[in-house]
């Protein structure tokens, strides 16, 4: 990737101002932007690197649909995977008659490069910079420690399908996870408006680090997620819509945090979908909500492989 220092301002559909981002062949990038919403934080690659002088379009290839499409500058942003730490909050408290700085954690993070600037900017030496930014390391992701360990609900197993939580983490399509049909809870749904699903939305919540990491409150960093969905017809109960959550957990509470990715929007699609997560999210314990199945009707379960 190459960037291009341009004339002040930023850059809109309509122009080329500010930093302007020469794409390469092969990076990875996200779909902001989008007249149709739905395409926006799908990740994307870039497969030519011959943008048109006056339309600035590149050709993409879009993983969720296996489809090559042009788009401008305007509608790329590249996705980094740059190493990244815990990001700390400047600010200052009073303490007696004086106002002292101090640093607190906050629940984002930060490319390893930006920390280490903005400490040495500040005045802290580089060996001592290097020593904090060591104590608020996050681990490097791996997928297979990651655990399903609760749900919002399940449906009961069928003689071809369990329907368990943890069929979710493999990488086929031999059995899936659906919730549990509301209408097994008793609810009336001739009284339940059609946004019931976005105030008690269906979910599974993840540990993204090992069990021993976890009890000492590890964090990874959580740039993209990737979802596998039964197109239409076969799949009216997959998801559509989705978002995820940071939640603080251990065996007896579940405290949610607030901090959330944007809402996704899956594609009739039977490939797998990537999502960029911007900026990345800093969790021990990760919480996938469920907002919107395919049919949208709030009644019907919903799941995905």
């Amino acid at each position: 990737m190459e960037v291009v220092n341009s004339s002040s301002g930023s850059e809109t559909e309509g122009g080329n101002d500010g930093i302007l981002i020469e794409f390469e062949k092969g990076d990875i990038v996200q779909l902001v932007n989008m007249r149709d919403t739905k395409y926006n934080n799908h990740l994307v690659t870039i497969i030519d690197n011959k943008s048109s002088l006056t339309s600035h379009k590149y050709s993409v290839f879009l993983h969720s649909s296996r489809r090559v499409l042009r788009r401008k500058k305007y509608n790329l942003q590249y996705h980094s995977t740059d190493y990244y730490i815990s990001n700390l909050i400047r600010d200052r408290i009073q303490i007696g008659e004086e106002n002292v700085e101090q640093f607190q954690l906050s629940l984002s993070c930060e490319p390893f490069s930006v920390m280490y600037s903005t400490l040495l900017d500040i005045g802290f030496p580089s060996d001592i910079v290097l020593k904090i930014l060591g104590c608020l390391e996050i681990l490097q992701f791996d997928m297979n420690e990651v655990t399903a360990v609760l749900c919002s609900s399940q449906a009961n197993p069928s003689p071809f399908y369990s329907f368990s939580m943890h069929n979710t983490l493999e990488r086929n399509t031999f059995d899936c996870w659906i919730s549990q049909p509301r209408s097994d809870f008793g609810m009336d749904f001739m009284e339940v408006d059609e946004n019931q699903s976005e105030h008690h939305p269906e979910w599974i919540m993840y540990r993204m680090v090992s069990e021993s990491n976890a009890r000492l409150q590890k964090k990874v960093a959580i740039h993209s997620v990737t979802i596998c969905i039964p197109p239409l017809p076969h799949g009216p109960l997959s998801v559509r819509k989705f978002y995820l959550e940071v939640v603080d957990y251990n065996s007896a509470t579940e405290i949610s945090t607030n901090i959330r990715s944007n809402e996704f929007t899956t594609l009739d699609s039977m490939h797998e979908q990537s999502f960029a997560i911007s900026p990345p999210l800093e969790a021990t314990y990760l919480k996938v909500v469920f907002t919107q199945n395919a049919r949208n009707r709030p009644e019907d379960p919903v799941g995905f492989w």
